[in-house]
């Protein structure tokens, strides 16, 4: 219904959204995530654009070479953009989130079973 209205309404609507963003909060939520690797092979990064306080792109998983323990191997590499509105999100903390984030994705965290304790040992 939204693309069938006319492009002022649409910008009107977008004003109204940007200049009160609990609006958009109530409404859309705080975070979001979209994902453009299942479409094809994204060989890089990709900007996206977002009105939501922090915003994942997953893109690709691709295998190339990298520096492991001062060797050359051949790993799968995950191409993620994080766009954050630091208005609203300091930098040490998100730093601080996404080497959390880091370190459970390459150590397949998220593939194990559920820790009946429900603590993240990435996040202590």
């Amino acid at each position: 219904m939204y693309y069938h209205l006319p492009g002022l309404l649409r910008r009107s609507f977008w004003r109204i959204l940007l200049r009160n963003p609990r609006i958009a909060f109530n409404k859309m939520g705080n975070a979001v995530i979209t994902s453009v690797g299942t479409i094809g092979v994204l060989d890089g990064w990709f900007i996206h654009r977002s009105v939501h306080p922090i915003s994942f792109g997953i893109g690709s998983i691709l295998k190339k070479p990298m520096v492991v323990e001062n060797e050359i191997q051949v790993r799968e590499i995950l191409h993620i953009t994080v766009l954050i509105d630091h208005d609203v999100i300091d930098g040490a903390p998100m730093v601080r989130l996404l080497n959390a984030l880091t370190r459970s994705i390459e150590s397949g965290y998220f593939l194990e079973k559920p820790n009946p304790q429900n603590t993240h040992p990435h996040l202590q």
